[in-house]
């Protein structure tokens, strides 16, 4: 949008230290308590698609290898994604 204004806002619980990142039309966002949100990645509406714990909290950016998501919470990472 040219004029920078928002498209969409949503407000959730979670402390957010990692940026999300986009992969295969999914924003994938983790929180520090080690829960991951994947949402739509969509310009004109918030449309979450799952909401998915992890043992250990996320205080780094998901990271993208091949299409597949990549997390790493602070036990040991995790791909996201179909057998290659």
């Amino acid at each position: 949008m040219a004029s920078g204004a928002a498209r969409w806002q949503e407000r959730r619980s979670g402390r957010y230290s990692a940026s999300p990142v986009e992969s295969g039309g999914c924003l994938y966002w983790c929180d520090e308590d080690g829960t991951t949100l994947v949402t739509a990645a969509t310009p004109d509406r918030f449309e979450l698609l799952a909401e998915n714990p992890l043992e250990a909290g996320c205080i780094a950016s998901p990271a993208v290898i091949e299409d597949d998501p990549v997390l790493r919470p602070k036990a040991h990472p995790y791909r996201l994604g179909s057998d290659r």
